[in-house]
């Protein structure tokens, strides 16, 4: 019986142990941007979200807004470790930019968001475009007209 339990616990330990992304490796980076950006849009492309239910709607919406929340977690946690990233800089055709992304984080984060894209415009590692572009998303998304210079 004892065997049986460690044999158990053993392959739990196994198989629950996930490694971790090297951010700093950009072929691993885009495929975990081209993922997240998949994720990011799946639900949302959805026919059913048009011509479902309240139900199914509201299941799905759930589904993609845990989707949103674990996208905006990882996101985070890289920028942390690496710094902004440039989409041109990784060579990745299918990712999409992660402004993209951050346009879909849940209020709780808002401030730790804030935060990080200051940090990173302020280092010169973030366009003040892609800046604005997350800050509007912050502020609820109010309209904004874009000034050119002649």
């Amino acid at each position: 019986m004892k065997r049986n339990t460690f044999l158990l616990f053993v392959l739990f330990l196994v198989f629950s142990c996930k490694t971790k992304i090297n951010y700093h490796d950009d072929s691993e980076l885009c495929k975990l941007l081209t993922k997240m950006a998949e994720d990011d849009q799946k639900i949302r492309k959805m026919p059913l979200l048009d011509t479902g239910t309240k139900k199914q709607k509201d299941s799905l919406w759930n589904i993609q807004k845990r989707k949103d929340k674990k996208n905006i977690e990882i996101l985070i946690e890289i920028i942390k470790e690496r710094g902004w990233i440039d989409k041109k800089e990784l060579k990745c055709d299918k990712a999409v930019p992660p402004v993209l992304i951050f346009r879909h984080a849940p209020e709780e984060y808002f401030k730790q968001i804030e935060k990080i894209i200051s940090i990173e415009n302020e280092a010169g590692r973030m366009s003040n475009g892609d800046y604005m572009f997350v800050e509007n998303h912050l502020k609820g998304r109010p309209s904004f007209s874009i000034q050119v210079d002649d």
